[in-house]
């Protein structure tokens, strides 16, 4: 390589790609020795840098797993953050209702607010059993069944 430009950019770019494989196998080796911390930044660069698709979701798969087992407010605003990163992606969705359900203090409203959400891009989740355990535990159901029946049918 000479010290042009363009080879710089060469550098550059298999560096960045040669950076984000160690990052996949630093992060999962320190998922498999219960590293916790040492993972969870990991993951978090990772999901910084990594271009692939289906390798970024499942960085954010294992960070969210991570952060909910210590903090779910961090867990929440990661969750937010993959789902804006990856809009098409269901099994974020479906891990960002498992948020929700485990998430202490959130209200009534908060919670129908962040499931609309989700469900506006993926109806087929309101038969999960996540969707139903929040509709549960909030009363959601019984609200809107509720609301359906006060509704004028225009007759």
């Amino acid at each position: 390589l000479r010290n042009t430009s363009k080879d710089n950019w060469e550098i550059i770019e298999q560096g960045e790609t040669l950076k984000r494989e160690l990052l996949r196998y630093l992060a999962a080796a320190y998922d498999r020795e219960e590293m916790k911390e040492k993972a969870k930044e990991a993951y978090e660069e990772l999901c910084r840098t990594e271009v692939q698709e289906e390798l970024l979701e499942t960085a954010y798969l294992r960070r969210i797993a991570l952060e909910m087992e210590q903090n779910q407010e961090t867990a929440l605003q990661t969750g937010k953050e993959a789902m804006q990163a990856l809009p098409d992606s269901q099994p974020l969705a479906v891990k960002y209702l498992e948020i929700l359900k485990g998430r202490e203090g959130m209200t009534k409203e908060e919670c129908q607010k962040e499931m609309e959400t989700v469900l506006e891009q993926f109806p087929a989740l309101k038969s999960s059993k996540t969707c139903q355990e929040l509709e549960q535990a909030y009363d959601l159901k019984g609200e809107k069944e509720n609301e359906e029946k006060s509704m004028p049918d225009g007759n």
